[in-house]
C-alpha cells in the first residue's frame, strides 16, 4: 500500500536522450532531442514514452 510509505512512489524510471544543435553564423540556431522513457512499477507493469522535439531560435 502506498499509504506505507510515503516517500516511496512505486516504481522506479530511466531515460536516455540525444540532443543536437547547431548555431548558424546569421544568429539563427535550431535544435533536435529525442529521449526515451521506460518505469518500472511495483505492480508488474512497465510504461515507455518517447519525446521528440526540435527548436528554432533567432537572435538579434
Amino acid at each position: 500500500d502506498w499509504q506505507d510509505d510515503i516517500e516511496r512512489e512505486g516504481h522506479d524510471f530511466n531515460r536516455v536522450g540525444l540532443f543536437y544543435g547547431y548555431d548558424f553564423q546569421n544568429g539563427l540556431s535550431v535544435s533536435l532531442e529525442y529521449a526515451f522513457e521506460w518505469q518500472d512499477h511495483d505492480e508488474g507493469d512497465s510504461d515507455k514514452f518517447h519525446y521528440a522535439g526540435v527548436g528554432v531560435n533567432y537572435s538579434f
